[in-house]
């Protein structure tokens, strides 16, 4: 399909992988998408207590971003790292401008 990213087999595993590595343990921030295999990325950085910025699917939203910040969450992290409960949960309308702010790394 295009312009999307199907759930696989193993999402949970390369999620625990992806939190191995050193650049994953420094960040305090994480840029995803909100496509399912996402999903154990989101929440894992919920729970770890790092910023998540998710895309508004399919950029629909003049601010395409929703924020999620683990210390305001009523919700558990992997129910608002979905995305049909992030919309009603995240802080909405970041730019792309303010998510800069935060230096990703190349």
């Amino acid at each position: 399909m295009h312009g999307y990213m199907p759930t696989f087999f193993g999402a949970e595993a390369a999620a625990d992988r992806l939190a191995e590595l050193p650049v994953w343990k420094r960040a305090r921030v994480v840029k995803a998408v909100p496509d399912t295999a996402q999903l154990p990325v989101r929440a894992r950085a919920l729970a770890e207590g790092k910023l998540v910025y998710m895309a508004v699917p399919d950029l629909a939203e003049p601010q395409p971003f929703y924020l999620l910040d683990p210390r305001t969450l009523r919700v558990p992290f992997a129910e608002a790292a979905s995305s049909m409960v992030a919309a009603s949960v995240a802080w909405s309308g970041r730019s792309c401008s303010r998510i800069e702010s935060h230096r990703f790394p190349s």
